[in-house]
Parts: structure tokens; sequence; C-alpha cells
């Protein structure tokens, strides 16, 4: 019992394999497509099953019950996928004709637009030429008249400046000649003064400004333009507002340049003393005469 169940077994999954094979399976589809009347009447007739059989065997049993299914599954195993293959390489022919026929239209398309550009491009650089041109011709006129006008000036210029030199040169000599007489003026002035003179002129020009600090910051006075007379005679106001030995003063700058005079001369001594406080000099100053 066991070895006939076994069989069954076997059977069963070799005819299962059979019929997964493309051929078996086609040909039974196709059997039951075209055999279809036969196995309805065999299945549900309400006749017996004599008469059934008898009736399909003389309508419907012949040969080409088989043949015809038999080359329906022929057809579709072997030559449907023949024919598909045809079919794509045929349709692959046509769908590259026409994507080349696109990539030609777009191809002529992009062609004409480019040539369009250039052409406007060719245009606009003309314009733009004739433009540059025009206002490089204004530039040039413009800088010819400037050149015009500053030929005239120069030469203007030149002529103003001729005269200028001529004047100059009989200024020149009228200017010496001048100075020259004022020099000898002054001269025979300062030949005149007397030494009273000097300390009166002394106090009439100097009491006027600082010499400590009592008045700094009116303090315009410079020694350099005073003669050893007039320093000389200075010394009598120096030694009256400053030199009195009893007391440390902030000098200003006349005070300080008149302390450096007279201590060179061996005139005056002097002690210096730095404020803390304010981070300032201040002098004693002694006479020796």
């Amino acid at each position: 019992m066991s070895e006939f169940i076994e069989f069954l077994k076997s059977f069963h999954e070799s005819a299962r394999e059979r019929f997964k094979s493309p051929l078996i399976g086609t040909f039974s589809i196709a059997f039951l497509i075209y055999n279809w009347r036969p196995i309805y009447i065999l299945m549900f007739s309400k006749e017996n099953a004599e008469t059934r059989i008898e009736h399909v065997d003389v309508n419907y049993c012949s040969l080409w019950a088989i043949i015809i299914p038999l080359g329906v599954s022929l057809f579709y195993v072997l030559l449907l996928p023949e024919l598909h293959v045809l079919v794509d390489k045929k349709l692959k022919n046509v769908t590259k004709e026409r994507i080349t026929e696109k990539i030609d239209i777009r191809v002529h398309r992009l062609t004409e637009d480019q040539r369009i550009f250039q052409l406007e491009f060719t245009n606009n650089q003309i314009k733009s030429g004739n433009k540059d041109l025009d206002e490089l011709n204004n530039k040039l006129m413009s800088q010819q008249k400037l050149i015009d006008n500053m030929n005239e000036q120069h030469k203007s210029s030149s002529e103003s400046y001729e005269k200028f030199i001529e004047t100059g040169k009989i200024n020149e000599e009228n200017y010496k000649k001048m100075i020259s007489d004022l020099n000898k003026q002054l001269e025979r002035q300062r030949s005149q003064l007397k030494y009273e003179d000097l300390v009166n002129l002394a106090n009439k020009k100097v009491r006027p400004y600082s010499l400590s600090d009592k008045n700094l910051l009116f303090n315009d006075f410079n020694i350099q333009y005073l003669d050893d007379k007039l320093m000389n005679a200075l010394f009598d106001v120096f030694r009256e507002t400053i030199a009195n030995g009893k007391q440390f003063l902030q000098l200003s700058n006349l005070g300080k340049g008149l302390l450096e005079y007279y201590y060179a001369q061996g005139l005056v001594d002097y002690e210096m003393l730095l404020d803390e406080t304010d981070g300032t000099s201040k002098y004693k100053v002694r006479t020796k005469v």
C-alpha cells in the first residue's frame, strides 16, 4: 500500500513538473479552449453517459481536436517570441528614427536661433561701434578745444610773465636802494642814542611783556632780534623783576631766554626747582654784579 502511495506521489510530482513546461501548459489551455463544447457536454449534459460519449465521438472526435491546439501551443511557444523580437527590432528602429528626427529638428532650431543671435549681436556691435566713434570724435574735439585754450593761456601767461620779470627787475633795484637807505638811517639813529635812551626804550618795549609767571599768556617778545646794547639795557629791568634771589619763580620763554643769556655773560647765577605737583620748572635768580 505504501508503495502505491509513493508511486502516486512520484507521478504527481512528475506531472506537475511537466505541466510547468511552457509547451504543455500552453497546449492544455489551447486544448480546453478548442474542445470546450465536448467537455461541457460530457460534464453537464442530462443524457446518459453512453449517449454523451457517442455524441462526442461522432461530432467532435477528430485529429483536428489535437492538431489545432498543438499548433497553437507551438506557435505561442516558438514563433510568437520570434515575432516579438522582430516587432521590437522594428519598433526600435522606428523609435530611433523618431528620436533622430526630433534631434534634427531641435538642432536645426538651435542653429537658426544661434544664427539670429549672431546677427543681432553683430548689429548691436555695429550700433555700439558707431556710438563709440561719435563719442570719441566729440571727446577729440573737446580735447582739441582745450588744447587751443591752453595754448592761448600759455601765450598770455608768457607775455604777462615777461612783463612781470621786467617790472620785478626795476622793483628789485628800488628795494635794494630803499633797504640800503633804511640801514644807513638806522645806524645813524643807533649811534645817536644814549644809555638813558636805551633804558627808556627797553622799559617801554619790554614791560608790556612778561618776564615771569605774571603774564605768561601774552609773551610774544623774541630776544633774538635784540642787540648787545639793548640786552645790557634790559639787565636793569631783569634785575628788578626777576633776580631778587628771594623766591622761586616760574619763567616764561622770554624770561628763560634772558636768564640763559645773562648766565652765559656771567652776570647772574640761578637755582632750578622741579615742581612735582604740576611738573613745571621754577627758578631762583641772583645777580653777580
